[in-house]
């Protein structure tokens, strides 16, 4: 694991050192899976790019392709949802702040 710095407000910077080790373990868990889902679609789009150039590309290769696409974008839609239930916004850190 990695510790890295972030520019905030003078007042967030308090609030956040104020914060239990909890809540803040809670809030580096947020930013993780707020993230993490990312990384792995990045990954499984090269690999299935990487996949579709080494393979002869056949009708039933390529529904295949479309398929997994399909089930890719259900995926990003589901990511949308989350980060938007829980994403890092001002309204979610704010509440994140208040429950110390």
């Amino acid at each position: 694991m990695k510790t890295i710095a972030l520019n905030l407000s003078d007042d967030i910077a308090a609030q956040l050192e104020k914060l239990p080790k909890e809540k803040l373990e809670e809030l580096e868990q947020v930013i993780s899976n707020w993230l993490e889902p990312r990384k792995r679609l990045l990954k499984t789009l090269g690999e299935m790019q990487k996949n579709a150039q080494n393979n002869d590309p056949t009708p039933e290769k390529l529904e295949k392709i479309l398929e997994d696409k399909r089930a890719l974008l259900e995926v990003m839609s589901d990511m949308s949802a989350y980060a938007e239930r829980k994403g890092l916004t001002p309204e979610i850190l704010e509440e994140i702040l208040k429950e110390k």
